[in-house]
């Protein structure tokens, strides 16, 4: 990668009349100055270079025109226009930071085995929420997308490689996008700023807002994921069990019954050090009696837990695995 590579950003639009002015401008205050900008039109009402308001904008921007397609589609036609060395998709409300992408550069630099790097998010609209976004981990990562939607910067030589955007998925596109990915080059860098502004508009139109009203399509997409990445699952599964135990074992709320039952055995074992004016055979009895009633209700949880997962994962519809021996 030469030492000023060009960065294609990729921006689907469609009658975002309201935020792609903003997003355009975050773009064009970037404090790196070798970009191009790709808007690709997915069949709006009016044409983006139609709309009075952001055609003055619009100077030194790729502008494509396409038949409504959806959002995978519009970013495949978009990158084979561009011609950079990494590709960032930015959708139409959304917003980067002006040290975006030359600190997206420098990490690709710095690391030059990266495949993909993301940052920190940054909610706007609705929500000020701030999210990090952890160390990357590929088994935990085929269960749930740790990486937050459409912030990861991507080596165009990789996105083609597997194809782009799966056009049949409605939802979760970037997750099959990023596990295609990671099963070449697992290796993510997370820049730890907040760099990244996502948008949560107050009428719930955000795609994360209509992805926790409609299960349905989530559900469907998840099979597909799981269906279509199976067989590079058995590297680390070796049966439909072990799916469950890990979806189980990866599950937040399961995280923090663990850590409930750190700082409880640790309260306990403080209690027992400073005796707390209880004798020692009174302290260890209330430790015996505490953590048996404890570890019932523990148990009792996990198992419910699990039963739950269990019923919700359909095993007769996931491929056998077979292996054979050399």
């Amino acid at each position: 990668m030469q030492s000023s590579p060009l960065v294609s950003i990729i921006t689907p639009f469609f009658n975002n009349q309201t935020t792609i002015i903003e997003t355009i401008i975050s773009v064009k205050s970037q404090s790196y100055n070798n970009i191009e900008h790709i808007i690709i039109d997915d069949g709006s009402s009016t044409p983006i270079f139609e709309v009075k308001t952001i055609k003055n904008y619009l100077s030194d921007i790729i502008t494509i025109q396409q038949k409504n397609m959806g959002v995978a589609a519009a970013r495949n036609n978009a990158v084979q226009q561009a011609k950079g060395d990494i590709l960032v998709f930015l959708d139409a409300d959304d917003l980067i930071d002006t040290l975006y992408v030359e600190k997206v550069v420098s990490a690709f630099l710095q690391y030059n085995n990266a495949s993909m790097v993301a940052c920190y998010v940054q909610e706007i609209g609705r929500s000020q929420k701030k999210i990090k976004i952890k160390k990357f981990n590929l088994e935990e990562f085929y269960f749930h997308n740790t990486l937050f939607p459409s912030i990861m910067a991507v080596k165009k030589d990789l996105f083609d490689q597997v194809g782009g955007y799966n056009t049949s998925l409605k939802v979760c596109e970037d997750w099959d996008l990023y596990l295609k990915i990671a099963k070449i080059n697992p290796n993510v860098f997370i820049i730890p700023e907040y760099l990244f502004y996502y948008r949560k508009h107050k009428n719930l139109s955000s795609l994360t807002d209509l992805m926790s009203k409609d299960k349905h399509i989530v559900h469907q997409a998840y099979y597909q994921l799981y269906r279509e990445h199976y067989n590079f699952y058995d590297e680390v599964l070796v049966s439909p069990l072990n799916v469950a135990y890990l979806k189980l074992k990866t599950d937040k709320r399961v995280k923090k019954v663990f850590k409930i039952i750190k700082i409880l055995l640790a309260f306990i074992l403080l209690c027992a050090v400073l005796n707390l004016k209880i004798s020692y055979i009174d302290t260890f009895g209330l430790i015996v009696n505490i953590s048996g009633i404890f570890l019932i209700l523990i148990l009792f949880f996990l198992m419910s837990h699990a039963e739950k997962k269990l019923k919700k994962f359909n095993f007769d519809k996931i491929p056998q695995i077979h292996t054979t021996k050399e």
